[in-house]
């Protein structure tokens, strides 16, 4: 406060002082000293009484402090004989600083004027310390979120997956071992829940690496696509009996790519055909192998993505099944597997095209750089992965 008086008030014609409650000087202008006869080092650490010689000084100062705006005042200059007019208000933002002004007869608006501007300077020191304090909560705002994400991940890696591991293999022992039908139908029933949610689980883990800057983990190996387009429509298949898949594929496409996460794309991308178009409809996967980059794509001759759903298709929990079997997740689990390839998937969607997911993807790592390493994730590979929101209504 006392350096922001100082540089203010060296800029202005009229004598400027700064006092404490005491009356002593603690700053002044350099026209405060010419009026007062006395260099400004001989004028700091002096009191103001001693300076002019009017005993009513201190009264007045005090009030000063008391005031909330500048009070006019009028001392005698006992060695000149002079009478001085002045103006006092206490330091805005100081308790006990009081700022003198002594007037000349042609200036009386400078001291509001200075009063104003340190003021100003005031609440924008106020205002920058309060949005400072604001960041830094803000800031650990976000470390306690990102400490609970991690808790988060945590407890669904060990606390969620191992008990739904003990249900799956319990309920698998007990369907092998029991020939009563209705036994078996419950059995059965146990088997999908725990699977269904075993694969939510995994879909939330891998939710919460990518916003916790991860990726999806991958581990690279020499892996045929046409035979992991082969497998994954063998394995969705199952379970969506009145659709027929079309397969458009070359002899070979090899590459280095992980197979597991691979396989969970391509499931998800063909039950999501299956779903959003009618029984009967034939689903086309088609695969094109070229010098660096393969690219596969999914046909459906369904109802149409609608227009307004486009942007936020692959958007993580932008849309989950009606029927409450899903998260909303597939999709935007499948963008970041392809782009954890270092490819990407796209979709065009129109009337009368139907819908067509094109996933592209190296052939290998770039520069051949170092591959990622993951935690295996228990696999569950009776049924196909509970598919995104894709086509139809989504």
């Amino acid at each position: 406060m006392i350096a922001t008086f100082r540089a203010i008030a060296q800029l202005l014609p009229d004598p400027l002082l700064l006092l404490s409650r005491a009356g002593t000087v603690i700053a002044a202008n350099a026209a405060a000293g010419e009026r007062l006869g006395a260099p400004v080092a001989a004028l700091v650490g002096r009191p103001l009484a001693e300076l002019l010689g009017d005993p009513a000084l201190p009264a007045f100062l005090a009030r000063c402090v008391r005031s909330s705006g500048p009070l006019p005042g009028a001392f005698t200059f006992a060695g000149r004989g002079e009478r001085v007019r002045c103006e006092g208000a206490r330091l805005p933002g100081a308790d006990a600083l009081v700022m003198l002004r002594l007037l000349g007869r042609e200036r009386q608006g400078i001291f509001a004027l200075l009063s104003e501007k340190v003021e100003a300077l005031n609440r924008e020191v106020l205002q920058r310390r309060e949005a400072e304090d604001q960041r830094e909560r803000l800031i650990s705002e976000l470390n306690r979120t990102v400490r609970l994400s991690e808790t988060f991940v945590a407890v669904l890696g060990h606390d969620l997956r191992n008990p739904l591991g003990a249900v799956v293999a319990g309920a698998t022992l007990a369907l092998r071992r029991s020939d009563d039908p209705k036994v078996r139908g419950h059995l059965e029933r146990v088997l999908r829940s725990a699977r269904r949610m075993a694969r939510m689980v995994e879909q939330l883990l891998d939710v919460s690496r990518v916003r916790l800057g991860r990726g999806i983990p991958i581990v690279r190996d020499a892996s045929d696509l046409c035979e992991l387009v082969r497998q994954a429509a063998a394995e969705t298949e199952p379970t969506h009996r009145q659709h027929r898949f079309e397969l458009r594929l070359p002899p070979r496409c090899e590459g280095e790519w992980d197979r597991d996460r691979l396989a969970q794309v391509l499931t998800n991308l063909l039950a999501n055909a299956c779903e959003h178009s009618e029984p009967g409809s034939v689903v086309t996967v088609a695969l094109e192998d070229g010098p660096e980059r393969a690219m596969v794509t999914v046909h459906n001759p369904g109802p149409p993505i609608p227009p307004e759903l486009l942007p936020s298709v692959f958007d993580a929990f932008a849309s989950g099944s009606e029927d409450g079997r899903g998260l909303g997740l597939g999709l935007y689990i499948a963008r970041e597997i392809a782009l954890a390839h270092g490819g990407d998937i796209s979709v065009d969607s129109a009337d009368g095209r139907g819908t067509t997911f094109s996933v592209t993807l190296p052939l290998r790592a770039a520069g051949g750089g170092a591959q990622h390493t993951k935690t295996p994730l228990p696999q569950i590979l009776d049924e196909p992965p509970v598919p995104g929101r894709v086509g139809g209504t989504r």
